[in-house]
């Protein structure tokens, strides 16, 4: 049975919701060809606020991320692809 602190570090060690929707923020940026500073003027949003969002350092607020979404030309599916599971 793992003692306390094993169980602290297993959970410290697991992705937060907001850095797996970073990572997939910033995949699909990228896929798409956009630099930071260009995505972030397409969104209307600041470089350092996209970068903390792709980071997981701040979380989305849901009008930026319907911006972000419509911006990116892709689904909802496609940013919580790794985020929600199903049933």
């Amino acid at each position: 049975m793992k003692n306390n602190s094993e169980k602290r570090r297993n959970i410290s060690e697991k992705e937060s919701v907001e850095q797996l929707i970073g990572k997939r923020i910033q995949k699909l940026r990228k896929a798409r060809g956009y630099t930071q500073m260009t995505f972030a003027e397409k969104v209307g949003i600041s470089t350092n606020y996209l970068s903390d969002i792709e980071r997981g350092n701040s979380s989305v607020r849901l009008e930026k991320l319907v911006a972000i979404i419509n911006a990116l030309d892709c689904s909802a599916d496609d940013v919580f692809a790794d985020v929600v599971k199903n049933g």
